[in-house]
């Protein structure tokens, strides 16, 4: 399942960010900082933030560029071939 490219799976990342924090930084010259809807709202980017994070580097593919997860297959292969 190789939906992002892996040489530009950093890059989309940052993007995504970015365009986070814009549509944070344009709310924030709406409503004041302690009003029920901006927090709400903040907290609901917060959720899709950690939601999406979570998902996002969880699905990527094994790759030598991910070193992780490339030594964590790695490692599970010599498990499932028997070693200790």
């Amino acid at each position: 399942m190789n939906l992002i490219p892996v040489e530009y799976y950093a890059r989309v990342y940052y993007y995504i960010l970015f365009f986070l924090v814009v549509v944070v930084y344009f709310q924030s010259f709406g409503n004041s900082l302690e009003s029920s809807s901006n927090i709400k709202s903040k907290k609901a980017i917060g959720l899709f933030l950690v939601f999406f994070i979570v998902i996002y580097i969880g699905i990527r593919d094994v790759d030598i560029i991910f070193v992780d997860m490339y030594t964590y297959a790695l490692q599970f292969q010599a498990y499932v071939d028997g070693a200790p």
